[in-house]
């Protein structure tokens, strides 16, 4: 059996390549991409974590995000807040966009928050519509990069979008120069 070749991790169903990456000791991030690439898809981001690490896995999950299971050590009592398999659980933004399909379907409803952030598992990202047309709220570029491809994939119903960058923390910045200026 090659190492390379997919089994299953434990009892969950979820397919993992025999080897995988842990991030304590010193890869670069394009190292855990060339890993992805050649099939590698069990990344551990465990206590001591690498930013160049971290960065590798953000950028081999926008193209392969689905295909990724990325487990982060957490110090939790629940396991519904340590699971981190993308090919566990669905889609966030398709469900969340499933999730609300009642509110779409309503025609005296035209305007409500599609996706709601952390809430519906894209933290940094938020989704408005406005009846043809999205506004898509991203803490940065790069957390609308995470999710670019799927929000293409979903939202491509809408006529058109918007996106705004709100910066954390740019609101409590605002407010003090507005106190400051009374």
């Amino acid at each position: 059996m090659s190492w390379w070749q997919p089994r299953a991790l434990g009892r969950s169903g979820i397919s993992v390549s025999r080897l995988g990456l842990g991030s304590s000791y010193g890869l670069s991030g394009r190292d855990v991409e060339r890993a992805v690439e050649r099939g590698v898809n069990y990344l551990y981001w465990g206590s001591r974590r690498r930013d160049d690490f971290g960065d590798g896995i953000a950028r081999a999950a926008r193209r392969d995000r689905d295909k990724l299971c990325i487990v982060v050590q957490s110090y939790s009592r629940s396991a519904a807040d340590t699971r981190s398999c993308s090919i566990f659980r669905p889609r966030p933004i398709a469900e969340a966009v499933r999730r609300r399909t009642a509110l779409a379907q309503r025609t005296d409803l035209t305007a409500y928050r599609l996706v709601h952030g952390a809430a519906d598992g894209t933290p940094g990202l938020a989704v408005d519509r406005f009846e043809h047309v999205v506004v898509i709220h991203a803490d940065s570029a790069d957390d609308l990069a995470i999710w670019r491809d799927e929000l293409e994939e979903e939202l491509d119903e809408f006529s058109s979008a918007y996106v705004k960058f709100h910066p954390p923390g740019a609101s409590r910045l605002s407010d003090a120069v507005r106190r400051e200026a009374r």
